[in-house]
């Protein structure tokens, strides 16, 4: 986990900054004694897997997104596989992300990450929020990742909007 995921691990509920933190009614989940903290860019072998820490803080302030490579034996070439930690901009009612321009500025620069990766496969955490219909193929190809960072940043967008239509700063 990144450091601020395993930090949550650690005490088994969300972190007071998670947009998704209810103060007062906070979602418990079991605690994890020991969790291994990667940093961005930081690599950890599966068998015959590398996976690679993409650190994309945003929905949460500990997500990861995990890339890898794949190369089958007798393969033309290798193909590019990116597990998209979400991006979606939804909260507990009464967060807002704009009332922090730091937060603004890491989820952007998390859009920005994911936009750039090298992806030929995407797999998304939340696939029903990208209209999936349970098909493998609807994630395979190039420019899905691409198409998944700009679905996000009008989502993104539309948040910014909203928060600054309602007028009002809850910071908590």
């Amino acid at each position: 986990a990144s450091a601020r995921g395993a930090e949550a691990l650690r005490a088994g509920v969300a972190t007071a900054d998670d947009p998704q933190h209810m103060p007062g009614n906070p979602v418990h989940f079991p605690k994890v004694g020991q969790v291994r903290e990667m940093a961005h860019g930081e690599t950890i072998a599966l068998g015959r897997i590398t996976l690679t820490a993409q650190l994309t803080p945003g929905h949460t302030p500990g997500a990861i997104t995990w890339t890898w490579e794949n190369c089958e034996r007798g393969q033309q070439r290798c193909v590019q596989f990116v597990y998209a930690d979400s991006l979606n901009p939804v909260s507990a009612p009464g967060f807002r992300f704009s009332d922090d321009a730091a937060r603004v500025r890491e989820f952007e620069s998390s859009i920005a990450r994911l936009h750039a990766l090298p992806c030929d496969a995407l797999i998304p955490l939340h696939p029903s929020f990208e209209g999936s219909r349970g098909s493998a193929s609807e994630f395979m190809g190039r420019g899905k990742c691409e198409a998944y960072a700009a679905r996000v940043e009008s989502r993104w967008r539309q948040r910014l909007r909203d928060e600054e239509a309602s007028g009002e700063s809850t910071t908590r």
